[in-house]
């Protein structure tokens, strides 16, 4: 009896507690707020969610604020927190978790194209001697039925010291091209649908690049795309070159000349400080970045050509990138503003465009890229909400396409002794 009187009394507790918690929110609701589009279209927003955090009132919350309002971390259930796991499961629809079991959550090992999906990922075969073979595992899947076919492909054998990886991922026609990494090199493989490798294409830099690759003078990346998994023409590769201070504007020859044109105009928007939770890279007396080439590799021509040329004197700051269909662009940002390169793939030509805090309407606090628009989050630094928003610039037109703030969705959310510090953008 004295066991069953226990279970009662704990249930009556457990109740009382639940109880009180939804009094308790529904007296004392907890600060709501709202993204607001003030200009452009509302469409640009879509899906689109900012990361925040509440230090007051007490205790501490994590949230994230979308056009539809805002829900605490606490507030999600466990389908919502599982559901962003991978990022591009909503696109695969109702085949998606099948196909992304045991597979990379980078999109760069994927092509997506509406109606298949590709996935391709390098593998390591150790061999007696310390060598390897090379293969890549490919997956495809049609998106409409959910067929899935599979094959494994010898890229090169017996090799050393080398780690291959995948860094873009086409169909062109009947083939997949596979732009893969390969020992400070990069190298195409074309392979047919049927799994037989046709050929392999070398992407050909200047010798005085690859040469200053080895000696850490260049480094070398892929230009940044919002959506790697997106069919495309062309893919840049980024030629960094450094040097010291005393080396000023010229460096140690990257290879080839710019374009005719490729030269920045205006001036530079000097010292715009730092991003909040960000630092600059600390130079000192050591390499500090001269210029930045471009180069292109023409998936259909099989070649490569250099686009331009961002010079850039012996710069320290961290600067970001992306491409878009008629540009390359390069930014830099801090709590003073955002000053941004933008090259045209056509002829080389740089220009320069700066943001003051003022003209974004606040001090800059993270960026985003999607569909040709640099999303720019600002805040006014001291947990307010003046400030606090969104400016959208359409990359291709350097022009602000729509803007928005974070605004109250209720009392609690007006009380000027509450504190929201914005963190990140995400999708969901």
């Amino acid at each position: 009896m004295k066991r069953y009187l226990l279970t009662v009394l704990l249930a009556v507790f457990a109740l009382g507690g639940i109880g009180t918690y939804y009094v308790h929110g529904a007296v004392h609701p907890l600060p709501a707020y709202r993204i607001a589009v003030t200009e452009g279209d509302e469409a640009l927003f879509d899906r689109l969610v900012v990361t925040a955090f509440q230090s007051h009132p007490s205790p501490p919350r994590q949230l994230e604020i979308s056009l539809a309002g805002s829900e605490y971390e606490h507030e999600r259930s466990v389908f919502d927190i599982r559901r962003s796991i991978h990022p591009l499961e909503a696109e695969l629809g109702v085949h998606a978790r099948r196909f992304l079991r045991g597979k990379w959550a980078s999109p760069v090992n994927f092509y997506l194209d509406g109606q298949t999906v590709v996935y391709a990922e390098t593998q390591d075969v150790p061999a007696a001697d310390g060598r390897a073979d090379v293969f890549v595992n490919v997956e495809m899947m049609d998106l409409e039925s959910g067929k899935r076919s599979d094959f494994r492909v010898l890229l090169e054998s017996g090799v050393a010291g080398l780690w291959p990886y995948v860094a873009d991922v086409q169909r062109i026609g009947e083939e997949l091209h596979l732009f893969v990494e390969y020992g400070g090199e990069y190298r195409v493989y074309v392979l047919a649908m049927d799994g037989r490798l046709v050929r392999m294409v070398q992407v050909s830099l200047p010798p005085a690049v690859l040469e200053g690759e080895r000696d850490g003078s260049v480094r070398m990346s892929l230009a940044a795309n919002h959506r790697p998994q997106d069919p495309k023409s062309v893919v840049g590769i980024l030629v960094k070159i450094y040097g010291t201070r005393e080396d000023g504007t010229d460096p140690a020859d990257g290879g080839q000349e710019a374009p005719a044109g490729g030269t920045m105009t205006g001036e530079s928007a000097g010292d715009l400080g730092d991003p909040p939770g960000l630092t600059r890279m600390d130079a000192g007396d050591g390499p500090r970045l001269q210029r930045i080439d471009l180069y292109v590799y023409d998936y259909a021509a099989e070649d490569v050509r250099p686009a331009g040329r961002y010079e850039l004197g012996g710069s320290t700051e961290q600067w970001y990138n992306l491409m878009t269909g008629r540009h390359h662009v390069l930014y830099r940002y801090g709590e003073n503003g955002l000053e941004m390169l933008r090259m045209s793939l056509a002829d080389g030509g740089v220009e320069r465009f700066v943001y003051t805090a003022e003209q974004l309407g606040g001090h800059p606090v993270r960026t985003f890229t999607r569909e040709g628009h640099l999303y720019v989050l600002t805040h006014a630094g001291d947990g307010s909400l003046e400030g606090a928003g969104i400016t959208v610039l359409d990359l291709d037109r350097a022009a602000v396409a729509a803007r928005a703030v974070v605004a109250p969705a209720n009392r609690a959310a007006e009380d000027p002794a509450v504190t929201l510090l914005l963190e990140d953008f995400a999708l969901r």
